[in-house]
Parts: structure tokens; sequence; C-alpha cells
């Protein structure tokens, strides 16, 4: 069968073996996912235990599809979850301007942090 590309917090599938691995998964908060014209804006922050001070990267996931770029990373300044989170500096904010054509309609986007290379989900929104 080979190997599978899910990942599920932290646990990869290989036919069927399960390996775990001891990285902490990266969490968050998406603080808006708002539609535009031009395609989606998105405010939050993530950060992982394994890499405190490491500016994360992100990914964008609409109606169950990865945009690409898988999107970026979390560099930019929030005191706010510096002072919630010591030791974690404040250059964990998410903001994105994330051009997509939508079709008209509602559409589920999601936003996945990455640590070490596993992605964990940190919010989705209906836009």
């Amino acid at each position: 069968m080979g190997r599978r590309t899910d990942t599920v917090w932290g646990c990869y599938y290989t036919d069927n073996h399960q390996f775990t691995t001891s990285l902490k998964p990266a969490f968050g908060y998406i603080d808006s996912i708002v539609g535009t014209e031009s395609g989606i804006e998105i405010n939050g922050w993530t950060m992982a235990p394994d890499a405190p001070t490491t500016a994360l990267g992100y990914q964008v996931i609409v109606d169950g599809v990865v945009i690409n770029p898988p999107y970026g990373y979390a560099n930019t300044n929030r005191s706010d979850v510096g002072s919630a989170f010591p030791g974690y500096g404040d250059w964990h904010g998410m903001y994105a301007e994330v051009p997509a054509s939508l079709a008209v309609g509602y559409h589920v986007v999601c936003i996945q942090g990455q640590s070490g290379g596993v992605y964990s989900q940190l919010g989705c929104g209906t836009i």
C-alpha cells in the first residue's frame, strides 16, 4: 500500500502500522476569517511547545482543498499572545490576505498550524 500522507495529531500511518511522534502539536486561535472581493482575510496566532520562539508555518484550506502556496509563517507581532504565554515571545501572529476565486455561496475555511512537519487544525469558519 505504501505511506499515506495524512496526519492525525502527530500520528503517521503506513499501511496498517501507526507510528507516533513525540512532537507536541501546534496550538493557537483564529480571531477572524473574512471573505473579501479578492479572496479571504485571516487573523490569528499559532505556536508550539516544542518550538516556543519559532515562527510556525500554517496553511489555509478552503472547502477541503489546500490553497497554494501553503500559506505562510506566523511571524507578526502579537504582544497580547506573548504576555499570555511567557517564554514564547511576541512574534506568533498570523495575518494573511489569501487570493482565492470563490464561487458564490458559502465556503468552509480552515487554518492549520505546522510544527515539525505535522499540521494541527487551529480553527474553521464559514464565509
